[in-house]
């Protein structure tokens, strides 16, 4: 079975003369055109036709309560609502002249994936994520060299109340590991009610924190002359 989820070009030419069902939208509430920033769009219509397919169990119900909090949240976190008030520019705040490290879990992974893609592209700085139970196999002997760069680390830890039981006891424990090593942690702890509340939860902040992190940076998050510029060098290949 193939079916596409594109905003039209290569992608539904490629479906319409092979045949195949596609579901094209308008993105009109994307102005930027960057992919990254019409993650609503991409991932709203992915987990719309795998659940019509039946290969996920979401209801209509839920998708309609992560939205609904994601609005909220986009409130909360507005260029209006000042620092003291706002986790999100209060976090860009701590990250600046930092290497962020997100630490997630589960169904937060990709969230977190995304998270770190977000301070890539926006804020136009180096970061990483590693996922707990993996890490504690093999990161924790990596944080007592070299020492030149412990001052510039700072661990996210994306922490869930819907994590699994095993999973959750470790992140007290990690995140004391880092600390005894001289490393800066935080921890964000997620408020939704549901994982898919969650997952929308951990895209909205990385979008916010990004972008403000750019800006303290002095940047313009929207371009991404690197990105184009292997594009363009890639295409003369």
């Amino acid at each position: 079975m193939v079916y596409g989820v594109t905003t039209g070009g290569k992608l539904a030419d490629f479906l319409s003369e092979n045949g195949f069902d596609g579901y094209i939208y308008d993105p009109k509430e994307n102005p930027s055109n960057q992919p990254r920033m019409g993650l609503g769009y991409s991932i709203a219509s992915v987990l719309a036709v795998l659940s019509k397919c039946e290969f996920i169990n979401l209801l209509d119900s839920e998708m309609e309560e992560a939205i609904q909090e994601a609005e909220k949240l986009i409130t909360d976190y507005g260029a209006n609502v000042p620092e003291n008030e706002n986790v999100a520019k209060a976090l860009a705040r701590k990250l600046m002249g930092k290497v962020p490290v997100i630490i997630a879990s589960e169904h937060l992974v990709g969230s977190a994936h995304t998270f770190k893609n977000q301070l890539n592209e926006n804020a136009k700085t180096f970061g990483l994520i590693f996922d707990i139970p993996e890490l504690n196999h093999h990161l924790m002997e990596g944080l007592r060299n070299p020492h030149e760069i412990k001052n510039v680390l700072h661990f996210l830890f994306l922490d869930s109340p819907h994590y699994s039981k095993r999973v959750g006891i470790r992140y007290p424990i990690t995140k004391e590991v880092v600390e005894k090593n001289d490393i800066e942690t935080e921890v964000y702890g997620t408020r939704g009610s549901k994982k898919i509340i969650e997952i929308f939860e951990i895209l909205v902040l990385s979008s916010y924190v990004s972008f403000y992190l750019a800006l303290l940076y002095g940047l313009d998050p929207t371009p991404i002359p690197w990105v184009d510029h292997f594009k363009t060098e890639l295409s003369k290949s």
